[in-house]
C-alpha cells in the first residue's frame, strides 16, 4: 500500500486533483492498516540491540521501545508496525501535527529490514544502512 500512495500522490498533486486535507485523510486510511502502540511496547525483536552505520559508524540503538540515534533519544509518540512482502517496517510518530515537521527533520523517523535482511533508517534528510554490533 505505501508504494501505492507514493506513486500516485505525486501525480495527483500535479494535477491538482487533490487538496491536502484529502490526501492528509488518504494516509491516516493508510495507516490504519498496520499496528499502533506506544512507547511501552518493544520494536520486534528482530531491530532490537545495537547497531552501527556502514557507512559513517555513527550508533543507533533499539532498547524495548527505545531508540538512540547517534547518542540523542528519538522523543516519538508512538509507532506503526508492518509486515509486508517479506519487508519489516517501524514508522515512528508524533501525535502533534506542529511538530511533525520538525519531528520528520531531526529524528530516524523509518526503520526497516528488508526481505533480504538488511536494516536501514532514514527520515527526509538521510537514508543509512546499519550493521549489528559484534
Amino acid at each position: 500500500m505505501r508504494l501505492i500512495v507514493l506513486k500516485i500522490v505525486p501525480a495527483v498533486l500535479a494535477l491538482g486533483l487533490v487538496c491536502l486535507p484529502n490526501i492528509q485523510a488518504f494516509a491516516k486510511v493508510s495507516e490504519s492498516h498496520m499496528a499502533k502502540s506506544d512507547r511501552s511496547v518493544a520494536l520486534p525483536e528482530a531491530m532490537q540491540g545495537i547497531w552501527f552505520d556502514i557507512d559513517d559508524g555513527n550508533q543507533l540503538t533499539v532498547a524495548g521501545g527505545e531508540v538512540t540515534y547517534a547518542g540523542k533519544a528519538v522523543d516519538y509518540d508512538y509507532k506503526l508496525v508492518e509486515s509486508e512482502d517479506g519487508a519489516l517496517t517501524v514508522s515512528l510518530k508524533v501525535e502533534d501535527s506542529s511538530r511533525e515537521d520538525a519531528f520528520q527533520r531531526e529524528n530516524v523517523t523509518e526503520l526497516v529490514i528488508t526481505p533480504d535482511g538488511e536494516f536501514h533508517a532514514y527520515n527526509v534528510n538521510f537514508d543509512s544502512q546499519f550493521e549489528r554490533a559484534k
